[in-house]
């Protein structure tokens, strides 16, 4: 069994600050991995030949996702969502 799938399978039986502290050490560990590549890769930039654009001639887009582990996370889902939309953008949830 892949640890991922073992780690999904005990997750709603471990405490969430136990959950927390390997996540972020593996954080650490992948950032010291990138710190040479700023927030926009160069290699992200070039669009392919065929490419028409954005919407609206937009110069880029973001995608936002939002991991929400919690059932406490998920009733505020929704009251995010209005909050996003009043701003103006969204995003994409994943239980």
């Amino acid at each position: 069994m892949p640890i991922n799938n073992l780690y999904y399978l005990l997750k709603p039986v471990i405490l969430r600050y136990l959950q927390i502290i390997p996540r972020r050490k593996i954080a650490r560990i992948k950032s010291k991995d990138f710190d040479h590549v700023g927030p926009i890769d160069s290699h992200a930039g070039k669009p392919r030949i065929d490419w028409r654009g954005w919407c609206e001639h937009k110069r880029f887009a973001l995608v936002q996702t939002r991991g929400v582990d919690t059932a406490c996370g998920q009733e505020k889902c929704l009251q995010l969502m209005e909050i996003e939309k009043g701003l103006g953008f969204g995003s994409s949830f994943k239980k």
